[in-house]
Formats: structure tokens, sequence, C-alpha cells
């Protein structure tokens, strides 16, 4: 099997920028982080990447367990996995890749309203974590009352 990744996720076409400050680059998508990584991966690890990058987006919504059967390797191989991907659990992993889902099914006005919402709720001086936690809510409490 080749590492040529399958037409699930497009390149470029998860950027999720909603982690983003304004004025600086995008971070990369999950699908991106993933193709960047292939050549670092275990066997093993290649196998949940190649599953990932091939079926639909929402595979990696399944249970680890399912991911895992799906890949055809062990529940510690997708774990593995998801570190590497520098994720702190798999729960994270999936909360990431909903908001990446869910920022492809907005439509563009949706996204532009988010995105000036995001800019103007942003601190200017984020000078503690639970500052940076309290804007990071008010952004996806506008953004779910223009949804």
């Amino acid at each position: 099997m080749g590492e040529t990744p399958g037409d699930g996720w497009p390149a470029g076409q998860m950027q999720d920028t909603s982690a983003a400050e304004p004025g600086s680059a995008a971070p990369l998508s999950i699908a991106e982080q993933i193709r960047q990584r292939l050549g670092e991966l275990s066997p093993s690890e290649r196998r949940v990447a190649r599953t990932l990058l091939a079926g639909p987006p929402t595979i990696g919504l399944e249970s680890s367990a399912r991911l895992a059967r799906s890949a055809g390797v062990s529940g510690p191989t997708v774990s593995r996995f998801i570190a590497e991907l520098g994720f702190s659990s798999y729960a994270a992993f999936q909360r990431t890749l909903h908001e990446e889902i869910a920022a492809r099914m907005m439509t563009p006005a949706l996204r532009l309203r988010c995105a000036r919402a995001k800019a103007q709720s942003w601190p200017k001086t984020a000078t503690s974590i639970s500052g940076y936690i309290r804007a990071v809510r008010s952004i996806v409490i506008i953004c779910q009352l223009q949804a």
C-alpha cells in the first residue's frame, strides 16, 4: 500500500483557524499534521494514519477501539499515534477533529462572521491562562449564537 493519502480529507480542506491569534498563521489541520509526520511514524502508526486519511473525517469520531479495528492495529497503537500528533488524549484529538468538521460545515458568510467576532473578542494582552480560557469561551459562545 502506498503512502499517498486517500480522498477522504483533501489537502488543505480542513484548515482550522479557531486557535490562531488574529494576524498569525493558522494552525495545521489534523490531516495536514498527519501528512507531515507520515515518514516519522512506525508501520503500525502509519496504518492508523492511512485509515484516517482514506476514510471520511468522521472515522476519528468513532471510539479508539473501533479506529484500531478499522486500521488493523492495537488500541495502544492508536494511543501512541495520537500522542505522536501532540494530543494529550484521544478525547482531545476528537474535540479538535469535531471542531474542524464543524468549521467545514459552516457557510462562508458564517465563517466570516465568526472570524470577525474572534478578532474583536481576542484579548490584546492575555497575561494568564484563565484570561485566555475566558476569551476562547466567549468566542465559542459568539459562534454558537450565530450558527
